[in-house]
């Protein structure tokens, strides 16, 4: 399955807005289910997360785990 990325501050702003919430132990997933024929995945990681360099590493490990894993 083909994916893209959200990259606009509107476009992650729906998405919490309108979007449904799973909250687990260490992560929050916010979705919004859409009628294009591939998905749209916006990953971030809050400040509260070690200095940028670490933030950086896990968003490419998530999206390598998506990658992987569609």
């Amino acid at each position: 399955m083909f994916y893209e990325r959200l990259k606009k501050n509107q476009e992650f702003f729906h998405v919490y807005q309108n979007g449904e919430k799973w909250i687990g132990d260490y992560v929050i997933f916010v979705y919004l289910k859409n009628y294009l024929p591939h998905s749209r995945i916006g990953i971030v990681v809050s400040k509260k997360v070690g200095c940028a360099v670490v933030r950086n590493k896990i968003k490419r490990r998530i999206r390598e785990i998506i990658r992987v894993n569609t």
